[in-house]
């Protein structure tokens, strides 16, 4: 992914409990919470990468770093009866694919590019038969999966205005 033009974020795994209630397939019930939280932005273990995610895109733009390509590899943690935890990938991008020059068009991170990132990266795993199909979530305009013998193994899309509104993120933002 460094090597495709993507800049890798580490972020904290503790954040608000809160950002549960923007995502309707994230449950509250199954959000781990802490005891003695540091404060109320820091009082639940992550449910997705999304929400700390947003918060670097939010970040960058404020500081006039429009064009962005990241990438986190973490944990998030549910509450099922027992407490898990569970590996992820994520990718986001927002403005240019590349960066301006003479010789470069500036074409706009678009569905196509970041699918054709996904399959670059699930071809290099060796998953080379996959099957498209469009989803519906809460947090996607226009939601896609590539799926393995009914296996959900990458989602990806454009993330929803409300959601982008909750980070204060007024670009386009696609999401893996």
């Amino acid at each position: 992914l460094s090597n495709k033009g993507f800049n890798e974020c580490m972020n904290n795994s503790l954040t608000k409990s809160s950002h549960t209630d923007l995502i309707e397939e994230i449950s509250a019930d199954h959000q781990v919470e802490l005891l003695n939280p540091l404060s109320k932005d820091l009082n639940g273990m992550r449910q997705s990468l999304l929400f700390s995610g947003l918060e670097n895109i939010a970040y960058n733009i404020n500081r006039k770093n429009t064009n962005l390509k990241l990438y986190e590899f973490g944990k998030t943690y549910h509450l099922n009866k027992q407490y898990n935890e569970n590996r992820k990938l994520i990718l986001l991008a927002c403005g240019q694919q590349k960066a301006e020059s003479w010789n470069n068009k500036n074409n706009k991170v678009d569905l196509f590019w970041m699918k054709e990132q996904i399959e670059h990266i699930l071809i290099r795993l060796g998953i080379t038969k996959m099957k498209g199909k469009a989803v519906k979530n809460s947090y996607l305009n226009y939601g896609f999966c590539f799926a393995v013998k009914k296996n959900t193994v990458a989602t990806f899309g454009s993330v929803k205005k409300k959601m982008l509104k909750a980070f204060d993120v007024k670009s386009e933002v696609l999401y893996a």
